[in-house]
């Protein structure tokens, strides 16, 4: 079993990757980054360092998103449900999708040093790691054109409330998608309608559903993820013209997996980013009741770990 955190939790995106007296949690973007590391020794001494680290690893996001909208519906049904913690994989392996079969030795031993060792060189791997990445420049054109035609149409009130109509309706949907597979799967999921205990259906959902701002402490990862796309579409919305640099630029592909990072955004009492994360989580970490995030500065790391030692030693 995965260690489950205990003090106070952090997580640095891969940029600051540091290790303080806390909970150091870690997500499947983590090894992503150290996979697409092409310098072989650094990788092998980076994968063996976190190795001798007590790190809690984190559930892939879907994994996550699945055990917010269960716990949703079933409080919304009346049924007893568990505060939400650190979402902590049960084991390394499974924070991460993998093809184990072919890899006997990776299974065997299921820790990063050993995932690191049998699929570091490999360089199919870094290929898919940056196919991945390669999807921020492609996502950023399409929202900001997206955003700059709808302003063309809409007042910023109208835009405002087409946005947020949308995204409670993109909510609602994933709801009614969950109810279903939960019902499927668990035979304690009932409400009572009548005299008979029935599996809450469609209406039901929908009787439950509010606007995410109002149900925001039910979902953290789900607000924070849209959060950030909203915020990134009112940056856009504000550009009279975005060069062709800023697309081309390998921070918006960096950007793909700093989304992933927000994971630790919506969980961690501590969380750590770059400027631009920062612009693009807003207010989202007050709102769920957490600290403000720490901004990495280029260079200053003894800012950076002043930093660090002042928010883990705050009081919960």
């Amino acid at each position: 079993m995965m260690p489950r955190p205990i003090r106070r939790s952090l997580y640095p995106d891969w940029s600051t990757l540091v290790y303080e007296r806390a909970d150091l949690c870690l997500s499947f973007a983590h090894l992503l980054e150290l996979l697409r590391g092409a310098d072989a020794a650094e990788r092998r001494l980076r994968a063996q360092w976190l190795h001798s680290l007590r790190v809690v690893w984190l559930r892939d996001l879907d994994a996550v998103r699945q055990l917010e909208f269960d716990r949703f519906l079933r409080k919304s049904a009346g049924l007893p449900v568990e505060p939400l913690g650190i979402p902590a994989a049960p084991s390394f392996l499974s924070t991460f999708p993998l093809t184990v079969a072919a890899l006997p030795e990776v299974l065997r031993q299921g820790d990063v040093a050993s995932v690191e060792r049998h699929l570091g060189d490999d360089e199919r791997i870094r290929q898919r790691i940056d196919k991945l990445r390669a999807l921020g420049p492609t996502f950023y054109r399409r929202l900001f054109a997206d955003r700059k035609l709808t302003q063309q149409e809409l007042s910023d009130e109208e835009l405002r409330k087409a946005l947020k109509a949308k995204l409670d309706g993109a909510i609602k949907d994933e709801a009614l998608v969950r109810n279903q597979q939960l019902a499927a799967r668990d035979p304690t999921y009932c409400i009572r309608k009548g005299s008979l205990w029935v599996p809450p259906n469609d209406e039901f959902v929908t009787s439950v559903m509010r606007p995410l701002d109002e149900i925001r402490n039910d979902l953290p990862s789900v607000f924070v993820f849209f959060q950030a796309i909203w915020n990134v579409g009112s940056i856009a919305g504000r550009k009279e013209h975005v060069s062709t640099k800023f697309f081309k630029s390998s921070d918006r592909e960096s950007d793909v997996l700093d989304w992933w990072h927000l994971l630790g955004a919506a969980y961690c009492d501590v969380f750590i980013c770059d400027a631009y994360t920062s612009t693009c989580l807003g207010d989202a970490r007050e709102r769920l009741g957490r600290s403000k995030e720490i901004v990495y500065r280029s260079g200053d790391v003894g800012r950076l770990i002043q930093d660090i030692r002042a928010a883990l030693s705050m009081d919960p």
